[in-house]
C-alpha cells in the first residue's frame, strides 16, 4: 500500500507481507490514519512515512520485517503511534530518524534482533507506556535531545534496558527497567539529562551507568 502526496485517508484491516520493500508506505501525505493492520514479512519496513506528519498509526501488528516494523525518517513529524505490536523484526520495533514530536504510547516491542525502540537524531519525542522485552536494547537513543521517557517497563533484554549515546537534555520518570541482563540505564557521553523516580533493579553489571556524560541530575530513582 503505497500513498503518496495524499492526505486524510483511512487504512484499515489490511494484510500487507511478503513485498519486496514495505507493507504500507506514506511519502509526503499528511492527517491519515492505519489501523488495524498486520504488516509483516516485508524484505524492508511493515510501515514506513518519509517526510509524513501528523498521522495515527494503531493496533497494528508489524513482525518479521527484514529492518523495522514501523519506521519514520525525514522530519516526520506530530505522527501518534499507540497501541501497536512490533516483534521478530531485524532491526528494530519502532524507529525514528531525524523526526521530532512524535507520541510512542503504549506499544509492546519485542523480540526484536537489536532495539525494541531506537530514536536517532531526533528530538522532542514523548515515548510513555510501552512494553519493550526480550530485545538486545529496550529503548536506545542516538544523537537526541529533549525527548520524554515517561511509565515505559523495559525488562528482560540482552543488554540494556535504556541506552543513551551522545543524547542530552532528556527527561526520564517513573520507568521500570529490571532484569536485563548487563544494565538498567546507560549513559554514554550524554549530558543534561534528568532521571527521576525510575525503578531501576536486578541487572548483572549496574542499575544506572554513567561514562563520560556529565551535568545529568538523578533524583529519587530506586
Amino acid at each position: 500500500i503505497h500513498l503518496s502526496s495524499t492526505n486524510s485517508s483511512l487504512i484499515k484491516n489490511n494484510s500487507a507481507y511478503n513485498n519486496s520493500q514495505y507493507g504500507v508506505y506514506l511519502g509526503s501525505s499528511n492527517n491519515n490514519t492505519i489501523t488495524g493492520n498486520l504488516v509483516h514479512n516485508n524484505t524492508q519496513y511493515g510501515v514506513y512515512l518519509a517526510t509524513s506528519s501528523n498521522n495515527s498509526i494503531s493496533n497494528n501488528s508489524a513482525y518479521g520485517n527484514s529492518q523495522s516494523g514501523i519506521y519514520l525518517s525525514s522530519s516526520s513529524n506530530s505522527n501518534i503511534l499507540s497501541n501497536n505490536l512490533a516483534y521478530s523484526n531485524a532491526i528494530a520495533g519502532i524507529y525514528l530518524s531525524s523526526s521530532s514530536a512524535n507520541t510512542i504510547f503504549n506499544n509492546s516491542l519485542y523480540s526484536n534482533s537489536q532495539h525494541g525502540a531506537f530514536i536517532s537524531t531526533s528530538s522532542s519525542n514523548t515515548i510513555a507506556n510501552n512494553t519493550a522485552y526480550s530485545n538486545q536494547y529496550g529503548v536506545y537513543l542516538a544523537s537526541s535531545s529533549n525527548n520524554t521517557l515517561t511509565s515505559n517497563s523495559v525488562h528482560n533484554n540482552t543488554n540494556t534496558g535504556i541506552y543513551f549515546s551522545t543524547s542530552s537534555n532528556n527527561t526520564l520518570t517513573s520507568n521500570s527497567a529490571y532484569g536485563n541482563t548487563w544494565y538498567g540505564i546507560y549513559f554514554s557521553s550524554s549530558s543534561n539529562n534528568i532521571l527521576t523516580s525510575n525503578s531501576v533493579y536486578n541487572h548483572t553489571q549496574h542499575g544506572i551507568f554513567l561514562g563520560t556524560s556529565s551535568n545529568n541530575i538523578l533524583t529519587s530513582n530506586s
